[in-house]
């Protein structure tokens, strides 16, 4: 049986934790749940990274900005003029330059949104301009138009979401001191019939390019061949988690849920049904993983099993 562990399609289970690592070897994501007041919480920038600000750190709001309630609030919107503020602290004994991305999901018209990136809002000490627009990726049936979609109410506005995030390259560049400051990212100019759902900030540092593309050439390069998934043609996707519950509506332990898991005959069925391959969810909602992978547990310690449910899934 061929699995696949979701979301990563194409990478065996024995490729899948590899390559999750490739990916954090040139880019950080600066995240704290927990922080609750991001006036006194600074948060590291490095220079050999590309450096993510998020939701999830916690920046201060003003303006017409709302956190978007979907799959764990991943996403912050603009519905009018708004800006997000983080602090800072800069990893660093020298000034750096970094190049800017807003990863975001843009609709409207006319098809452009403007935004500025600047350090240190008070004193604007350094800062950069520039456009987003509407990308031609996969869009709901609701947005065939955008004056239709805007027909809407604002309630139902508010719970649809754009989904097809893109990065938006901003021209020029920003310069971060060592220590502490704030960075704060702006939409301005919206006009009522335009919307951005913002994903991330993303800092990348000039002196390291080289560097990061060839991390990220080396993880593209682990990637494994993707053909067999699309002549397979049919398969399964199982999405079975730690909050997956028994047929009675009673709830294991994960441990014990994988531990009892039989593989034989859920090989058995996928075969009755035809199936050329699945997919086995690994690390939704809860980083879990069914399976004692070292790395995975160094990351997420308590969240990998004693058995090897991927590679008995795999061998099946």
């Amino acid at each position: 049986m061929r699995i696949n562990s979701w979301p990563f399609c194409g990478a065996s289970p024995r490729h899948f934790v590899p390559f999750l690592m490739f990916v954090g070897a040139y880019c950080t994501t600066l995240t704290n749940s927990t922080l609750t007041d991001a006036q006194v919480n600074y948060l590291p920038v490095y220079n050999t990274v590309v450096n993510l600000l998020d939701w999830s750190s916690a920046p201060k709001t003003t303006g017409q900005v709302s956190v978007l309630k979907v799959l764990g609030n991943m996403a912050t919107r603009f519905r009018g003029d708004g800006k997000l503020t983080w602090n800072v602290e800069v990893e660093s004994e020298v000034s750096t330059d970094y190049g800017v991305e807003v990863v975001a999901s843009f609709f409207g018209a006319p098809n452009l949104a403007k935004v500025r990136v600047t350090v240190n809002p008070a004193t604007s000490s350094s800062s950069v301009e520039g456009t987003i627009r509407r990308k031609d990726t996969h869009w709901p049936t609701t947005f065939d138009t955008v004056k239709n979609y805007f027909k809407q109410t604002e309630k139902q506005i508010a719970e649809d979401y754009l989904w097809s995030y893109s990065r938006h390259a901003i021209t020029g560049t920003i310069t971060l001191k060592p220590g502490r400051q704030t960075i704060s990212l702006e939409a301005y100019g919206l006009q009522t019939k335009q919307l951005i759902d913002f994903r991330s900030l993303n800092l990348i540092p000039v002196a390291a390019k080289g560097a990061i593309a060839k991390d990220k050439a080396d993880a593209e390069a682990a990637r494994a061949n993707t053909n067999w998934f699309m002549n397979s043609k049919y398969g399964i996707m199982v999405h079975w988690t730690d909050l997956t519950v028994n047929l009675d509506g009673s709830k294991s332990t994960y441990q014990k849920a994988v531990k009892s898991f039989n593989v034989p005959k859920f090989a058995a069925l996928c075969d009755d049904v035809g199936a050329k391959h699945v997919i086995f969810t690994v690390n939704h909602q809860n980083p879990h993983c069914p399976a004692p992978i070292a790395e995975w547990a160094t990351i997420h310690p308590g969240w990998t099993t004693e058995r090897d449910l991927l590679g008995e899934l795999a061998d099946a």
